[in-house]
């Protein structure tokens, strides 16, 4: 999350305060800020992030600077600004306290610990209402991220209710996003309600564990020529995908979408037997799903199936809570820090996932820790990606950093 360096200016007198927090391992010493310094806030995987470089000492020049987490790293180089200052934008891959610092000619310009929490995932599974029995059935499961630029790695377990498996499956990245899936072909044995769970486990500690709602398809003696592939659940405010299966996969055609007698799309050929359209429900209670399928064969086959579903209302915006040791932040009261300052900030969120920080203007956060650079008005963004409970959320506090007034002389 890039910010600008406008009004970044750091005078070399603020930097002779005593910056208050010594025994905080990431606090800036008056010494290191007056020769310079690497700044990242605390972060997620796959989401990008600002690292500040202040290196007067450079002015010109290139700087390097190198990651590391145990045996993995990597670096990037940018341009020092003539006001002594640079920036890039760095997308963690793992999780994990990684080291942030100065290489090569640029060494004693320092370095810095953020933490990097795991992204949370959403595993979705999407089956067929009606399934033939002792006939293969595909069943779709989708492993998304919350936000950034990484697609989930690992593998699928999909198994009954009462947890007997019925196969593990690696997941392929869709191209250009952040979601991955595996598709199952399933062969039910028996008739009746049959319910299913897809548990996602990552390979990687990039990406956080998680379980799709349980899904239920009917296991009838003969499911017809056309069936619908929904989600366990809808929610309002949620894109989630809708599929028309045609038996067998041959067929050619297309099938066209309803919602509530009314049009939802327009006919969309078929793929593999497969016609999918996207749909984001906007309002909650029972509704109907309808699939129409139409041969393109001259006396073709053609059918319909219609389905009831309860859309359930949107999830509630994440709560976000930033305080310091002098008390809690508001939106909308005043906040002040001190020029030369390091200050502790404690950021939860309602959801449980980590509360991502960012700033612009004459200060900067390093890990937890915002510091003072010069007098002015700071702004501090903390964002939340949400989660399986929470929707996203961003709060916008407004910092004044002031200088400490002066002691009266006796």
């Amino acid at each position: 999350m890039h910010v600008s360096l406008t009004g970044r200016v750091l005078l070399a007198a603020a930097l002779t305060l005593s910056l208050g927090l010594g025994a905080v391992a990431a606090a800036f010493t008056p010494a290191q800020a007056a020769t310079g310094f690497v700044a990242s806030p605390n972060g997620m995987v796959g989401i990008a992030q600002e690292v500040m470089i202040y290196a007067p000492n450079l002015k010109g020049q290139p700087i390097t600077i190198g990651f590391s987490l145990g045996s993995a790293g990597s670096s990037q180089s940018t341009i020092v600004g003539s006001n002594g200052y640079g920036s890039m934008n760095w997308t963690p891959n793992l999780a994990g306290s990684w080291t942030v610092s100065s290489l090569g000619s640029a060494i004693g310009v320092g370095s810095t610990n953020v933490t990097i929490a795991a992204m949370a995932t959403i595993t979705k599974l999407y089956m067929p209402t009606n399934v033939t029995s002792n006939a293969i059935a595909q069943v779709l499961v989708h492993v998304s991220a919350q936000a950034g630029s990484l697609a989930p790695e690992g593998t699928v377990k999909l198994a009954s209710s009462l947890g007997t498996s019925l196969g593990t499956l690696g997941l392929t990245p869709i191209a250009g996003g952040t979601s991955s899936q595996a598709t199952f072909n399933w062969r039910p044995q028996t008739l009746g309600e049959f319910p299913l769970v897809a548990t996602f486990t990552p390979s990687s500690s990039g990406v956080l564990a998680s379980a799709s709602s349980t899904g239920s398809a009917l296991i009838v003696s003969n499911a017809g020529l056309v069936q619908l592939r929904l989600p366990a659940t809808f929610r309002v405010g949620q894109p989630t995908v809708l599929s028309a299966l045609v038996t067998p996969t041959t067929t050619v055609g297309s099938a066209a979408f309803q919602l509530n007698g009314g049009y939802l799309s327009a006919s969309i050929p078929l793929s593999n037997g497969v016609s999918t359209t996207q749909w984001t429900p906007s309002q909650q209670g029972i509704q109907t799903v309808i699939t129409q399928f139409s041969s393109s064969i001259l006396g073709g086959p053609s059918g319909q199936v219609s389905q009831a579903i309860n859309v359930l209302a949107a999830l509630p915006a994440d709560v976000i809570s930033v305080s310091t040791p002098n008390g809690a932040w508001g939106a909308d009261r005043p906040i002040s820090i001190m020029r030369g300052s390091n200050t502790l900030l404690s950021v939860t969120a309602a959801s449980g996932t980590q509360v991502l920080l960012s700033d612009s203007g004459p200060c900067v956060i390093h890990g937890a820790i915002i510091t003072g650079l010069g007098t002015g008005s700071c702004k501090v963004t903390a964002t939340t990606v949400g989660s399986g409970g929470y929707t996203a959320a961003s709060v916008d506090f407004d910092v004044a950093v002031i200088t400490a007034p002066k002691k009266k002389k006796r």
